[in-house]
């Protein structure tokens, strides 16, 4: 069986890639200009994304990206600050303890907001109160593995 290939006519991979996180950027800035200051010409000076992870893997690179696109819709710098450690709660505690105007925004996931609190009562920021949800970036799958021969086959015989 020969497998079809579907084709875009007029566009190759880079073009069709710089339009669709074109398209991500400008569904994201107007809930960040409406969520920094309402009423305001958000933003007017830089504005500092921080990554809880790592320079050089998936987030780094889709928060770079991430932040071009912004950079050339906003007309002001987004800059990415890697802020690793702890399994992200670093980065997360300093988007935390940022000012609230807007001008620090960051990455959060699974880690930081659900995980890291059933393991660490005392986190140095509640994931409940000390953010507010802007919008998604990306969905990753997360999966649970186990050494083939543990007889459970099901989470709830784990």
């Amino acid at each position: 069986m020969r497998k079809r290939r579907t084709e875009i006519k007029g566009t190759d991979s880079g073009s069709l890639s710089r339009r669709l996180s074109l398209a991500l950027a400008a569904t994201l800035i107007t809930p960040l200009r409406a969520a920094a200051n309402p009423g305001s010409n958000w933003p007017d000076r830089a504005v500092r994304y921080i990554n809880p992870y790592p320079p050089g893997g998936p987030t780094d690179t889709l928060s770079r990206v991430y932040c071009a696109q912004m950079t050339e819709l906003a007309g002001h710098q987004f800059f990415v600050e890697n802020r690793s450690g702890s399994g992200g709660n670093v980065g997360v505690d300093a988007i935390a303890k940022s000012a609230p105007d807007g001008y620090t925004i960051g990455l959060g996931g699974i880690a930081s907001h659900a995980i890291a609190p059933t393991l660490r009562p005392d986190l140095p920021f509640d994931p409940a109160k000390d953010f507010t949800f802007v919008s998604g970036l990306w969905q990753l799958p997360n999966l649970l593995a186990i050494h083939p021969e543990v007889p459970a086959r099901t989470v709830p015989e784990l």
